[in-house]
């Protein structure tokens, strides 16, 4: 998938908050394999940096990302806040 010409490697879609009180799910968020952003930043009424900062980590490997599709990040700022996400790797689309 491409964003502004810019190939990203990993995609985050965001399907669910958990004690946020704003409303994120839908909104895609995808990196380069090192771990920037190549998409549009996240939409929110205030900064939430975490959000980005912690799929940017999972997103270049510097956080071990678990093994399914959909899991939890959390704020690790706020352990009761968390988004819940599904990944999809651009690389694993071109080798089906």
């Amino acid at each position: 998938m491409e964003f502004d010409g810019k190939k990203a490697d990993i995609t985050f879609t965001i399907k669910a908050v958990e004690s946020i009180p704003c409303e994120l799910r839908g909104q895609m968020l995808a990196f380069d394999g090192e771990g920037n952003l190549v998409s549009e930043p996240l939409r929110t009424p205030w900064p939430m940096p975490w959000v980005t900062e912690e799929l940017a980590k999972l997103a270049c490997g510097e956080t071990e990302r678990p093994q399914e599709d959909r899991f939890r990040v959390y704020n690790p700022e706020e352990p009761d806040q968390y988004v819940y996400v599904s990944v999809n790797e651009e690389k694993d689309a071109e080798q089906a």
